[in-house]
């Protein structure tokens, strides 16, 4: 009996460490994306999305992490279709589960050398990554490989693309200095796709241990049109919000106003209203986020609006 405790003891001991050998990301490690809507949207703006280590789960007998995307990019769903991904590091490789198919494959392999490969897996579609070269550089004192890498991505019909996916660098131990995950390889294998945004590399990475800030901004700044509007708009006022069927537009009869457009988060117009307007009718527009813009021979008005129907 005693002999038995003893083993099942030593058993439960190596299944503890091989799970500790497996998450090796601080609980609350957060990246920082930055992101551009497209110049010609009604709304330009430079935000951010975060992405934190918070939890963990099993799946499949091994334990995961989950990695929670953050709502700061006005509900723009910046890397993949799912708000919650699971991930496994494990040594130098990290793991992505693949929740469409339910498939395990490597996501970064940061022990590579120039001319290793990996392939991810999308959905039914292939993610060839191949290592060109690396280098090394100081990050804050920190010594870190830099990896170049390039994709070969087959979709269902067969087609290969070149450097759509994940082309640039991997920096270890963080991850691909453009996206985490290749979210372009979902629209090129089921048709998903980001409207209007283009993205604008790694701002932040930070664990227990470890502040990397990469531009020379804050971590989670949001900058759009606001930016240079004259103090007049101070005087605007758009009500109620949240909003049901009509809006009103305080004082802009003092504004020499060019148009009126109600814009959806994807910078699509919506709706355009009279120059003079002071009402605006949203009876028949769905609930969600918005933006309300006033167009003046000064400058633009943005202000952002919740419409509950």
């Amino acid at each position: 009996m005693k002999m038995k405790k003893i083993i099942l003891f030593l058993f439960n001991v190596a299944i503890l460490c091989n799970l500790q050998a497996q998450i090796e990301y601080d609980q609350g490690t957060i990246w920082y994306y930055g992101f551009v809507s497209h110049e010609t949207s009604p709304i330009h703006m430079y935000i951010f999305q975060s992405l934190t280590i918070d939890g963990d789960t099993i799946i499949d007998g091994q334990s995961f992490q989950k990695i929670v995307k953050s709502n700061d990019s006005y509900l723009f769903d910046l890397q993949t279709p799912f708000s919650v991904e699971y991930i496994r590091k494990e040594n130098d490789k990290v793991f992505w589960f693949n929740q469409d198919n339910g498939s395990v494959s490597i996501l970064y392999n940061f022990a590579a050398e120039q001319g290793d490969s990996w392939t991810i897996l999308i959905n039914d579609c292939e993610l060839l990554i191949t290592v060109d070269s690396v280098n090394y550089s100081e990050y804050n004192g920190t010594t870190k490989k830099n990896i170049y890498v390039n994709d070969y991505f087959t979709d269902l019909e067969g087609r290969v693309y070149v450097g759509h996916c994940f082309k640039g660098k991997i920096i270890e131990d963080i991850g691909h200095t453009a996206t985490y995950f290749p979210f372009n390889a979902y629209y090129l294998c089921n048709g998903i796709q980001i409207d209007g945004v283009s993205l604008d590399n790694i701002r932040c990475y930070k664990d227990n241990n470890s502040y990397y800030n990469f531009k020379e901004y804050p971590c989670d700044s949001i900058w759009n049109e606001f930016v240079g509007i004259n103090d007049y708009a101070n005087n605007i006022k758009i009500y109620p919000n949240p909003a049901k069927d009509i809006i009103y537009i305080k004082d802009i009869d003092k504004l020499d106003v060019i148009s009126i457009l109600l814009i959806n988060i994807y910078g699509q117009i919506i709706k355009q209203y009279g120059s003079n307007t002071t009402q605006l009718d949203i009876s028949d527009i769905i609930s969600g986020i918005y933006f309300v813009k006033i167009s003046t021979s000064k400058g633009n008005i943005i202000q952002k609006l919740s419409i509950n129907q």
